[in-house]
Formats: C-alpha cells, structure tokens, sequence
C-alpha cells in the first residue's frame, strides 16, 4: 500500500510538473475530471481495467473508444498511453486526487477534513477561520458527519489528527478507570 502511495505520487507529481511548464494545469485537471468522470460511469471499466489478465490492446480499445468525444489535449492522453503501458491505469482516480493535492498545495492551500457529529451546531467557518490564523495559511476545509463520534469533532490536516470527539474522551476515561482497577 505505501508502494502503490509512492508510485501515485511519482505519476501525479511528473504530471504536474509538465503540466506547469506548459501552463496547462487547469486544462489538464479539466481533462483528468472528465476522463475519471465518463470511466466511473462504465460499469465494465473497473472489470476491465483492475484485471491483469485484461490484454494491454483490450484496455487500450477500451481507453480510446471512452476518449471518443471528449477534447482531451496531447500531453493528457500521452500520460493515459504512459499509465497503460505500465499497467497503472487503474490507479487513475488515485493520482486526480494526488495532482488536485499538488496543485492546492503549490498554490499555498492546506487541504483539511472537519469530521461532526449530525445534527451539531455547524462550527465549520469557525473550524475554518482558526486554522487559517494558527497556519497563516487559506484553508479548503472539507466537513463530514459521522454519527459514531457522538458529538465534538475531528479535525485531519495532512498526516496529523486533532481528535476532540465525544467518542474518544470516553474511550480515554475507559481506559483510565480499567488501569485504576489493576
């Protein structure tokens, strides 16, 4: 799993490098949406495509019949042929989210994840606004509920979790009162 992370990051950050020397960032996250877009559409794609026994000129087929219509520029399909070739192809919706990462990254975007329980007061922009004066830094903030953690919220920034949930102080008081009892 690290393995497959690393390659995905290789892929999607040559990606953007070329994509930045030919000023076409945009154009080509325009492109990576539209191609992820139509294949996750196609009931048989993920058959095809995550099979190895698939033959290279069968998902190459398939590939480009799916491109048919779409205004996909040069450098994009070069880089679906590379994914191909390299049997990485199904790897593709992993490495949009790594190039859309790079790009809010290069632009001085922090991306974080805001985990509330339903039905919670919406702290969201407060959520927001304090990250942003700790980091210095503009925040895309991204809010889920998730009814297991009771009530508070968990807030994840890159690798790093800040878990405030209602679920986990009683998990900590749990395991307080099992140690009181050895």
């Amino acid at each position: 799993m690290i393995l497959q992370k690393s390659i995905i990051k290789k892929y999607a950050k040559t990606l953007y490098e070329i994509a930045k020397e030919q000023s076409s960032i945009e154009s080509i996250k325009k492109d990576l949406n539209a191609i992820s877009e139509k294949l996750s559409n196609n009931k048989h794609y993920k058959k095809l495509m995550f099979s190895q026994f698939s033959p290279y000129k069968m998902k190459k087929m398939f590939i480009n019949t799916a491109l048919d219509g779409l205004n996909i520029r040069e450098i994009t399909r070069n880089f679906i042929e590379v994914l191909l070739v390299n049997n990485r192809i199904n790897m593709l919706d992993d490495m949009l989210k790594c190039f859309n990462e790079i790009i809010l990254s290069e632009s001085g975007i922090v991306k974080a994840n805001l985990t509330v329980c339903p039905h919670q007061e919406d702290i969201s922009q407060f959520i927001e606004e304090q990250l942003e004066s700790v980091s210095g830094k503009e925040i895309l903030l991204e809010s889920e509920e998730n009814k297991e953690i009771l009530g508070g919220f968990i807030i994840r920034v890159g690798n790093k979790v800040l878990d405030y949930s209602l679920r986990n102080r009683l998990n900590k008081l749990k395991k307080y009162l099992n140690e009181g009892k050895k």
